[in-house]
């Protein structure tokens, strides 16, 4: 006797739109982490190191013209804001930086 998956027990593919979500969330919070303005996950320190926050704001938005068309309006109007965000930040950091070094 052999079992069949229903539809409801088959698991779920993960869609290039869900993809693309989920990269921008890493590299954004990569971001913050990188920036200093957030704790690391992973060892509770914060630490800042601008170069790498930087790639990971250029990921995002070579990944936020992607979504148009493909994610809901005001799901690339939250992403465009959250790349906007992300880039005031770094400003605010790499300006505060060069004023004390």
């Amino acid at each position: 006797m052999t079992e069949e998956t229903t539809p409801q027990e088959a698991p779920q593919r993960l869609r290039a739109e869900q993809a693309i979500r989920f990269a921008i969330s890493l590299f954004a919070e990569t971001a913050w982490v990188q920036m200093g303005i957030q704790a690391d996950p992973a060892t509770h320190t914060v630490e800042t190191d601008l170069p790498k926050a930087k790639l990971a704001i250029d990921a995002i938005a070579a990944l936020v013209p992607l979504t148009e068309g493909r994610l809901a309006p005001n799901e690339v109007r939250d992403l465009r804001n959250l790349l906007s965000t992300l880039q005031w930040n770094y400003v605010e950091r790499v300006n505060k930086a060069a004023e004390t070094s």
